[in-house]
């Protein structure tokens, strides 16, 4: 708007002299003409630069979904992401009569590797731990990591037995391997706590809470 209300008067007011001597009485054409020019060319270039301020904003409320809804560290879903994600799935099964099982992951003794051996060679052994779990999972479960180092899982459609099974291949997945850590071979081992829809609680919250007592 400056540009349009403006630079006409400024060409008006600054070079009336120099347009009075090229142009004669009719000098007056010039900054008219030009503020026709600006003020029709004024709405098209107010759309362009809209639209492409529309699209970072698009862009950028993008890229802070992604980093909001994923662990930075780890890749996994973070909690609050997690917790969104399963509702679907609870609401289906609620539905449907079928149990499903919340089990709650927390890696032994982690703070004294942190201790020992710093926080980036936690870091390493939290990244290996998520990758190693992800080949765990099965389809159409939905793993996380809950905070620190506590990861959770959600298994739709699972009886305790089976949830059992899981808790078993997500321990070996880990203790069965070896971590190398800044030329340093160390073992991790873990924990899991397994609460089942409906008999150890209703509700997701109440789950969790039962999944970190049996955790445990």
């Amino acid at each position: 708007y400056l540009v349009v209300l403006g630079g006409p008067f400024a060409l008006g007011w600054f070079g009336h002299t120099w347009l009075e001597k090229n142009l004669g009485m009719r000098w007056w054409l010039a900054p008219v003409g030009l503020s026709t020019v600006l003020a029709t060319l004024g709405p098209f270039v107010y759309a362009y630069l809209k639209k492409q301020a529309e699209e970072m904003l698009k862009k950028e409320l993008a890229k802070t979904k992604i980093q909001a809804t994923f662990d930075g560290l780890t890749g996994l879903m973070g909690r609050r992401a997690f917790v969104e994600s399963v509702q679907g799935d609870i609401a289906k099964c609620g539905r449907e009569k079928l149990p499903y099982a919340v089990l709650m992951v927390d890696l032994d003794f982690f703070k004294e590797k942190n201790d020992t051996y710093g926080h980036l060679a936690g870091d390493q052994i939290l990244q290996e731990v998520a990758t190693r779990l992800t080949r765990v999972v099965r389809q159409g479960d939905l793993l996380g990591r809950f905070g620190g180092e506590e990861f959770i899982l959600f298994l739709p459609d699972t009886n305790l037995q089976v949830a059992t099974m899981v808790a078993q291949r997500l321990k070996e997945s880990v203790s069965l391997a070896t971590f190398e850590v800044r030329g340093v071979s160390l073992k991790q081992t873990l924990s899991v706590g397994v609460a089942i829809y409906p008999e150890d609680g209703e509700t997701l919250d109440l789950l969790i809470a039962k999944a970190d007592e049996a955790l445990y």
